[in-house]
């Protein structure tokens, strides 16, 4: 991804296993109505998932519990890797790259191993097109989606489109609108954002704003959440890569009011 700017050139295999799995739809997740029946289909998944974390961290989680279970899921991770196990622990052993893909591999699944596969791709599809939108435009693919529909906000149309171009058919009467309407500042908007990967965008520690977005959403986002206690697990998930490493929280300080300011403005 990082090659190509942030834009994901998959090979025809890829395409092809999605498609026979029927991951095709990922984008009715960005709008509101399309996200509350994924939720409302999953319900079981979901309580799941919560009552996992609930008892990962406590029903009223403060600062420390969150720090704790933190480090404890950092050292899990770190040895499942160091192991390569992790995928195999999670039960998600067709994400390894060496996995057959082919059209009588899936042919070959269970209904349930299908639906299992079908919805972590999905899944996985919106965090990373969202995450890229973090990073990219400071705000959420989400909020970019309901502004365009809401607001009519045609900068944050294309740069929904920029992140995930998979949005074009959502918006197509608009498009062909416009394009019937000659609006030529839209078209050369669009234009430039369909040309320009996102990455090429200003902002210097995309991981770091990734891992604000993560924070804000388990509500641990706060004053008491210091920025040197951030910089400790942003390092942890890091490492000593040299593109995304940041060894200052004066970093980390600045970037938290950029990141407060822009979160302000599109909440």
């Amino acid at each position: 991804m990082d090659e190509h700017g942030g834009w994901f050139p998959y090979p025809d295999s890829i395409l092809d296993y999605f498609k026979a799995l029927d991951v095709t739809h990922w984008a009715d997740l960005y709008f509101r109505d399309g996200a509350e029946r994924w939720l409302k289909d999953r319900e079981p998944q979901r309580n799941e998932l919560f009552q996992a974390f609930a008892e990962a961290i406590g029903s009223e989680a403060d600062v420390n519990s969150v720090n704790e279970f933190l480090v404890e899921l950092a050292a899990y991770t770190n040895q499942a890797l160091t192991e390569n196990k992790i995928n195999a622990m999670m039960g998600l052993e067709f994400l390894d790259v060496d996995t057959d893909i082919s059209p009588s591999y899936v042919e070959g699944l269970s209904s349930e191993e299908r639906q299992k596969q079908h919805d972590v791709w999905i899944s996985q599809l919106v965090l990373l097109f969202n995450d890229l939108s973090i990073a990219a435009h400071g705000e959420s693919i989400f909020n970019l989606v309901d502004r365009a529909i809401n607001n009519q906000d045609d900068d944050a149309l294309v740069r929904a489109v920029q992140i995930d171009r998979s949005l074009l058919p959502y918006f197509q009467q608009h498009l062909i609108k416009q394009s019937m309407k000659g609006n030529s500042d839209f078209l050369d908007s669009l234009a430039y954002r369909l040309n320009n990967p996102p990455r090429r965008g200003t902002n210097k520690y995309p991981l770091l704003w990734i891992f604000f977005k993560d924070l804000l959403a388990l509500g641990f986002f706060n004053k008491s959440v210091t920025s040197e206690k951030i910089l400790t697990h942003y390092q942890r998930a890091v490492g000593k890569h040299p593109k995304f490493a940041i060894v200052d929280d004066q970093i980390v300080q600045r970037q938290r009011r950029k990141f407060n300011k822009l979160y302000r403005q599109v909440k």
